[in-house]
C-alpha cells in the first residue's frame, strides 16, 4: 500500500535511497567545513540537531524499505541543505559584532 501511496516501485525506492545516502554525507561534509562541532553546539544548536539527525538518517537509509520514512528523511535533508546558506550569513553577523 505504501508503495502505491508514494508512487515508488521497489527499484525507484532503491535508487532514491542510494541518492539520498550520498546527499546526506555530502551535506554533513559541508556542515563540517562550515563550522566546528563546538561552534555548532554553542552557537547553532538548531543546525547541530539537523546535522546529528542526518547522521542517523544516513544509517536508516541503509536498512529501511519504508517509502514514507524515505520521504521523511528527504524532507529533513532538504531542511539541512536550506540551512547551509543561512549558516554562512549568521556566521558573518556574529563575527561583525
Amino acid at each position: 500500500m505504501e508503495l502505491q501511496f508514494t508512487g515508488y516501485d521497489k527499484w525507484d525506492l532503491s535508487v532514491k535511497k542510494e541518492v539520498l545516502y550520498e546527499f546526506a554525507w555530502s551535506l554533513q561534509s559541508a556542515v563540517e567545513r562550515a563550522c566546528s562541532e563546538k561552534e555548532r553546539e554553542e552557537k547553532f544548536p538548531f543546525l547541530n540537531a539537523l546535522y546529528e539527525r542526518s547522521i542517523k538518517d544516513a544509517g536508516r537509509l541503509l536498512v529501511t524499505d519504508d517509502p514514507v520514512e524515505v520521504l521523511n528523511i528527504e524532507g529533513r535533508l532538504d531542511s539541512l541543505q536550506t540551512m547551509l546558506p543561512l549558516l554562512e550569513d549568521l556566521k558573518d553577523e556574529i563575527h561583525l559584532h
